[in-house]
């Protein structure tokens, strides 16, 4: 889900289940109520309103439109969308602020500022699945594969959702992954996706 840009397991259900209460003016007052004073209700919407965040709707609905062939994942796809949407208005209404994170503005900055650099990555991504799901010859298929594992690395790092601690009193490196799609003709980009000096360099001739 964090490849996708989705994030669910940090927000499906919350829109379901508080919207009813959202739209009632004296509930939603003792939903405020509770953000205010109940430190375990209150990290519940803040977890939930960085993933909601970290999520990108028209990214994910360039993941779904792989499987749009299939009646059923459509249908997924749809249900997704709509508690995305429900989600938000619900976290928002409970913290008050007009959009996400509104109450953290240097957050939201960074989560800005670093979608610059994800983005075109997962642009690549969905390229590269979509070629995968063609019949290739042997050696494209492979260099495919090489790309993606590629791709896979270097939004993990930039979501940081799978970065590791350096070992005590190892030297850090710097390492440059750069591999070139000569076959495919993907649009030229070099993205740096970590502190570590990682960059995934994708271009064409």
């Amino acid at each position: 889900w964090t490849q996708s840009r989705c994030l669910i397991p940090a927000w499906y259900g919350i829109g379901g289940a508080l919207i009813p209460a959202v739209a009632d003016p004296e509930k939603l007052q003792q939903l405020r109520e509770m953000y205010q004073r109940w430190p375990f209700f209150r990290a519940v919407i803040d977890n939930a309103e960085l993933a909601l965040a970290k999520s990108d709707p028209e990214i994910a609905k360039d993941y779904a439109k792989l499987g749009e062939s299939n009646p059923s994942l459509r249908e997924i796809a749809a249900m997704i969308d709509s508690e995305l949407a429900d989600a938000r208005q619900a976290v928002t209404a409970i913290t008050g602020g007009d959009d996400l994170l509104d109450g953290t503005p240097w957050l939201k900055e960074a989560i800005q500022a670093r979608n610059r650099f994800i983005d075109p990555l997962n642009l690549i991504q969905v390229e590269l699945l979509r070629r995968a799901q063609q019949e290739t010859p042997q050696e494209d298929a492979e260099e495919l594969r090489h790309l993606t594992r590629l791709s896979i690395n270097g939004i993990a790092a930039g979501m940081r959702t799978a970065m590791t601690r350096p070992r005590a009193h190892a030297r850090p490196s710097a390492v440059s992954v750069t591999s070139t799609v000569t076959l495919f003709g993907l649009t030229s980009a070099t993205v740096p996706v970590s502190s570590s000096g990682v960059s995934i360099g994708v271009g064409a001739r």
